[in-house]
């Protein structure tokens, strides 16, 4: 018990001991939607529960605590599931290693890498998503439960409402359970359930009322209609998408041997970080 509560206590530490001040877009635009106040706002195709249970945690807790402004109560909300889901992953490796302090020490690891530092202390949607993915990956390899697959279901379902994205790990679950087929029918019923039914409560109390189809689909595009005319328009150029991935991959890790070649945009965001630190 000691070792999963010190996977929790010490990276949360970390995270409140060096708060970002960054202000990721994303996450300055969700805390202005919040602070906006319109019930529409609270909610986002891609991310459909991060603001709202963002604005609960705002109103119920930080509040109280003299968090007035909607950025840091969602920077410290993001900090508390963050350090919850690690307690998942340290039970994971725990099950694996046998080792507390191996285990413990590999969660830490993972705790203060760039990418999961970063997403652990910006207002944004992802440790939503990692907190009951987590804990559902947690079920999976050691539940010997009678209902072990539905709230492997559950969790999932929550993993995907904290972000669409988090649905690519119906892959992995489906290998794990293979030939299993009661297993797979609970686990699958439960997920779509869980996934379909509050987006469904969002639309039809939230979304729709009042409004025509266009400003409905607009919602329904998420990510995809923020374009000036609303458009669908994804973040891929097309077929060449891939071919341009690769090449920034090999020049990202090539710059950590040699001179990294910088994108204007890049560029001028350098000066900007050089200017601001002065």
């Amino acid at each position: 018990m000691i070792f999963s509560f010190l996977s929790f206590a010490i990276p949360l530490a970390l995270y409140l001991a060096w708060p970002s001040a960054m202000w990721n877009f994303d996450g300055v635009a969700c805390a202005a939607a919040l602070e906006l106040g319109w019930p529409l706002y609270f909610f986002h195709a891609n991310h459909l529960l991060y603001g709202f249970l963002g604005f609960l945690f705002w109103k119920g807790l930080g509040a109280p605590m003299g968090l007035s402004r909607a950025l840091p109560a969602l920077q410290l909300f993001t900090s508390l599931v963050a350090a919850l889901g690690l307690i998942g992953l340290y039970r994971i490796l725990y099950a694996l290693l046998k080792n507390n302090i191996s285990s413990l020490l590999l969660t830490l690891g993972l705790a203060v890498t760039a990418a999961f530092w970063v997403w652990s202390v910006e207002a944004q949607v992802y440790a939503l998503g990692f907190l009951p993915l987590a804990w559902a990956t947690h079920l999976l390899f050691n539940s010997q439960s009678d209902k072990k697959y539905f709230w492997v279901g559950l969790l999932h379902a929550g993993a995907v409402l904290g972000h669409v994205m988090h649905a690519m790990w119906i892959v992995p679950a489906i290998y794990w359970m293979w030939g299993d087929i009661k297993a797979i029918r609970q686990y699958a019923m439960t997920l779509a359930v869980a996934t379909v039914l509050p987006y469904a409560l969002v639309l039809c109390f939230v979304v729709i009322p009042g409004r025509d189809w266009a400003r409905i689909l607009i919602w329904l595009k998420g990510s995809a209609g923020l374009t000036p005319d609303r458009r669908w328009a994804w973040h891929s150029p097309g077929w060449i998408g891939p071919w341009q991935w690769l090449r920034s991959t090999v020049r990202r890790y090539g710059g950590v041997f040699g001179r990294m070649e910088m994108s204007p945009s890049q560029q001028r965001y350098g000066s900007f970080l050089r200017f601001r630190s002065c």
